[in-house]
């Protein structure tokens, strides 16, 4: 999801990579979770996350819409956003202080409160400051706070969603602002744009046993040849 920022204001005006140390371990929240509520539909899911939460409850696309997950327009394409509780304003994953899947756990939960900031080379981590509550914070490495194995496989998945994403949603919104009339023309191909994205990466289950990299490389290269 795209945000403007003032670095200045916003984070503690420093770009750190992954081996670098920030001020932000903070032993779990000691079960408060407080960024784990009123969550909204903030949390985007993307095909890592997908296959995340296939391993950890067995969930597909068509399992968990509705139930887990659902669609909403971010940038001008579809994409799948976690739930919030019917009872109460938190993650639908959050029971009793604690994340249901916290191994499994989003790449957006992973990364809060680090942002990423991307340029023509790749991209830096940045740190948002004033948004986590448990002011008890610690140096951690920044690959110490994600935990995600292959960290540097992982980084340049990201990359390659981010790229596919930006183009998708450049595609999109020229589409949308194209004209008049070609609205309803403009809207079938935006809802395509979409539907492409869905069904290459969401919608088909992933092999929870096999390797994600190759099944999300092997997919968007039959995407490319479409």
């Amino acid at each position: 999801m795209k945000r403007i920022m003032n670095l200045a204001e916003e984070t503690d005006g420093r770009l750190y990579k992954s081996s670098d140390t920030v001020s932000l371990g903070c032993d779990g929240c000691n079960g408060e979770a407080d960024c784990c509520r009123y969550t909204d539909d903030t949390i985007i899911l993307d095909p890592y996350d997908f296959f995340e939460l296939e391993t950890a409850v067995g969930c597909t696309f068509r399992d968990g819409y509705g139930k887990l997950f659902e669609l909403r327009v971010v940038d001008g394409i579809t994409l799948p956003y976690l739930l919030k509780s019917k009872e109460t304003e938190d993650c639908i994953l959050l029971s009793g202080g604690r994340c249901r899947i916290h191994a499994h756990r989003p790449g957006f939960c992973r990364l809060f409160p680090l942002g990423r900031m991307y340029n023509e080379t790749g991209f830096d981590y940045f740190l948002q400051t004033g948004q986590c509550r448990c002011g008890k914070t610690k140096p951690v490495t920044v690959r110490e706070w994600l935990g995600i194995p292959d960290l540097e496989e992982y980084e340049r998945y990201i990359q390659s969603w981010h790229d596919l994403t930006e183009k998708c949603q450049k595609d999109a919104m020229q589409a949308a602002t194209s004209g008049e009339s070609r609205k309803a023309a403009n809207a079938e191909y935006i809802l395509g744009i979409s539907m492409k994205l869905l069904n290459a990466f969401f919608i088909p289950p992933y092999d929870t046993n096999a390797s994600f990299y190759e099944q999300y490389y092997k997919r968007l290269n039959a995407l490319d040849q479409k």
